[in-house]
């Protein structure tokens, strides 16, 4: 999942509170249980695109340690500069959402 994603699982929870609040007011609770239902399932959805990301941001790290400790103990200055920067890559990822 990527912003796109998270967008979609944002507005459902804006939804299912909009909701939630209409069938407070007119006395459906058919409606409130389904706006409470929405919400939920929003946050569900935002949780995993937030665990999805901070594993991908993990496995890109290391990768890239792999990557430039292989390039180290190479001599190839190209390959262990390309993992450190997946490395570093893969740590902005991981901690973006934080």
């Amino acid at each position: 999942m990527g912003a796109a994603e998270k967008i979609k699982a944002r507005v459902r929870q804006i939804t299912g509170a909009a909701k939630e609040k209409l069938g407070r007011v007119t006395r459906r609770h058919d409606i409130e249980r389904e706006g409470r239902s929405e919400q939920a399932e929003g946050k569900t959805r935002e949780a995993v695109s937030d665990v999805e990301q901070k594993a991908k941001g993990v496995a890109e790290e290391a990768k890239g340690k792999a990557e430039s400790v292989v390039g180290a103990a190479a001599g190839d200055a190209s390959l262990e500069a390309e993992g450190k920067l997946d490395e570093a890559k893969g740590a902005v990822r991981r901690k973006v959402d934080d």
